[in-house]
């Protein structure tokens, strides 16, 4: 939603900012579709089950899409409100069709990577602290399951895993400050090991 909402305030225009008001209230959602938009082409859309409007972009346009009907929300234990959404059906309206839309909507997919990058860092760290806690105090056999190799050492791997994620981070938010030709790269690297952390 943030970065949906920092794009609608970057494209401008009496739309936008009629969003950007009614998100401002805490409970209108307005999420983005993070594939090209084409009618008939059903794609997952993260948070998409609980935004009142989906941020599209189909190549030439940004549009805000209104769907006629809530969105499903998708089974999953991921619980970010992932739904099927298909563009074309309900309300469209156009936010941008000039040459900077696509310039914007790619920088705000990056953003997009980013930031869901970081929530993955924050939950893998989280995860392996629980499960860490989880090895001290179960015991089997006498002793507590962390003490053994078959625990321990993939726990291990994983806190490497976790701590190269945001190592990487950092190196993502460094390029990107230092206007460095390879930033989207390491976006891109930074969202491959984060989701597979």
């Amino acid at each position: 939603s943030l970065v949906a909402l920092r794009i609608l305030g970057q494209l401008g225009g009496d739309v936008a900012a009629e969003w950007i008001a009614k998100a401002s209230d805490g409970e209108t959602i307005v999420t983005l579709a993070l594939h090209e938009a084409k009618a008939g082409r059903t794609q997952l859309v993260p948070g998409g089950a609980v935004a009142k409007a989906i941020l599209t972009f189909d190549g030439r346009e940004v549009a805000l899409e209104i769907p006629d009907a809530p969105l499903q929300a998708a089974e999953t234990l991921g619980g970010s409100a992932l739904a099927a959404f298909e563009p074309g059906k309900g309300q469209r309206m156009v936010i941008a069709s000039n040459a900077d839309a696509a310039r914007i909507w790619a920088a705000g997919l990056e953003e997009w990577k980013l930031l869901t990058s970081a929530a993955l860092i924050g939950l893998s760290r989280e995860a392996i602290s629980m499960a860490a806690a989880y090895a001290v105090e179960r015991v089997a056999f006498g002793i507590p399951i962390g003490a053994n190799q078959g625990i321990a050492h993939p726990l291990a791997d994983d806190v490497m895993d976790a701590d190269g994620a945001a190592l990487m981070l950092w190196m993502a938010l460094r390029s990107i400050a230092d206007g460095k030709a390879e930033a989207g790269a390491d976006i891109s690297m930074l969202f491959w090991w984060a989701s597979r952390t």
